[in-house]
């Protein structure tokens, strides 16, 4: 076996004791919390190692800002894992039910997925995150961080291990790949028998690989291309703030704007006013011919600057009619977060785009969507877009089995707000034992009904098309 198929054997072990653990996750989360805490000189000074490589190397201030962790920081990692020991117990609830005209009653239930992977990137606070998630909803985690946080990671993963055992846990529900090279990701995408799901999260390149290569079931993850909308009714000053503050702030998260839009009407008085404002952290404006015409040191904008994540000090800027406006946000494949400064408590001109705009804010900007802002933690990078349940959170890391009276007919993945590759059909149970002894079920072969054998068991399940 290789390191990996071990890890997965062990995680598949601890994912059996996981299943009912119970109160003990929200134990051992809750143990993690002040484990962090107290671990913080352990963490930063793994992190520094982190830190001194990576500048070295020449990685950029925006991605070295993201590998940093500070004592605020790792209190906001703690914070996060005491908000998910916080929520309700995932596991073990009723969706939704029905009673067949035959008296059957069939619930579907949410149970643990099993072990769940995720390959990240090099944001040392997602190994927390995504180890408590998956905790509480019941699920071991095989975590692949980037190589830039690798003692970074390790850090905080022996924290959250020690924590587990504490609260008599297994350790293994948590592990990290010490192997950050390129082989072992592809190694994950294929470690069939042992992850029941796969998360990329991180930038485009990395989840267009994972869902290309991967051949377990993939939830595939969205990346960050945020849009401000400056209407023509929008207080310029504001917009001006909100911008700077949208862009500047961090500019290295995901939820950080990536391109702004101004109402024709506006742009003459709206567009020096931004400049100025952004011109103090001497961030790069790329323009269409009409920006470029009003800001002329503005960069021609390219095609591909409209759904670019920058992830630095580099705005797209485009001056647009509300026609133009609409086509855009239809067009762009990654929409993140939308904003729209409006003047005052007006919404006037965020309503005239109805049903397709996905955020209405007006002295706001996209940040405002993320996670500990909207009382949450979750792994999805693109949080606000095509999903009415929200992000992917612990409810959501969850499979669903229809249970009918004393058994299981199948298992099958349902994560209503997420993309998610279906498993294949050898992952179904193929077995299925009911009290109800008068059923028939309809064979594939011959369309035939045929009776249930005597204890509830269908006599040629394989072929069985249903009951």
């Amino acid at each position: 076996m290789t390191e990996l198929q071990k890890m997965g054997a062990a995680a598949k072990k601890a994912a059996a004791v996981l299943r009912t653990a119970g109160e003990k996750k929200r134990r051992a989360l809750l143990e993690a919390a002040q484990a962090l805490r107290a671990a913080a000189p352990e963490i930063l000074a793994a992190n520094a190692v982190d830190l001194a490589a990576a500048r070295e190397s020449g990685m950029r201030d925006a991605m070295l800002d993201r590998l940093t962790l500070t004592e605020a920081r790792i209190e906001a990692m703690a914070q996060g894992v005491e908000d998910v020991a916080a929520q309700r117990d995932p596991v073990g609830r009723v969706l939704s039910g029905e009673t067949r005209p035959n008296g059957l009653k069939i619930e579907k239930v949410t149970v643990p997925m099993g072990v769940i992977g995720i390959i990240f990137e090099a944001r040392p606070n997602v190994t927390s995150d995504a180890a408590a998630l998956c905790l509480m909803a019941g699920s071991a985690v095989i975590l692949r961080g980037g190589k830039e946080a690798f003692h970074s990671n390790m850090a905080v993963t022996s924290v959250l291990q020690a924590a587990l055992e504490r609260a008599g846990l297994p350790r293994t529900a948590v592990q990290l790949v010490q192997d950050t090279s390129r082989e072992s990701s592809r190694e994950m995408m294929g470690l069939v028998g042992y992850l029941d799901l796969l998360i990329p999260r991180g930038g485009a390149g990395l989840i267009r690989a994972v869902v290309e290569n991967a051949r377990v079931p993939v939830i595939e993850t969205g990346v960050g291309n945020c849009h401000v909308y400056v209407d023509e009714s929008a207080d310029i000053d504001m917009a001006a703030e909100i911008i700077f503050n949208a862009k500047t702030s961090r500019p290295s998260v995901c939820n950080a704007i990536e391109t702004i839009l101004v109402h024709e009407k506006i742009a003459e008085k709206a567009l020096p006013a931004i400049a100025a404002r952004l011109r103090e952290k001497r961030v790069e404006l790329r323009g269409d011919d009409r920006t470029r015409a009003i800001l002329p040191e503005a960069v021609p904008a390219s095609e591909a600057d409209w759904e670019t994540e920058y992830l630095d000090y580099i705005l797209a800027v485009r001056v647009v009619d509300s026609r133009a406006h609409r086509a855009v946000f239809e067009r762009a494949q990654r929409v993140h977060r939308d904003a729209r400064p409006a003047r005052g408590g007006s919404v006037h001109g965020p309503r005239r785009f109805g049903g397709r705009v996905r955020e209405r804010l007006h002295a706001l900007h996209g940040r405002r969507g993320d996670g500990p802002r909207r009382g949450d933690r979750h792994l999805d990078a693109e949080a606000a877009r095509a999903r009415p349940d929200g992000p992917q959170r612990d409810r959501l890391l969850q499979v669903c089995n229809p249970r009918r009276r004393a058994g299981q007919i199948s298992r099958y993945i349902s994560a209503k707000s997420s993309s998610v590759l279906p498993p294949s059909p050898e992952s179904r149970i193929r077995s299925a034992r009911i009290s109800v002894r008068s059923l028939s079920c309809r064979s594939r072969s011959s369309g035939e009904l045929r009776p249930l054998c005597a204890g509830g068991v269908c006599a040629d399940f394989r072929s069985c098309g249903g009951f």
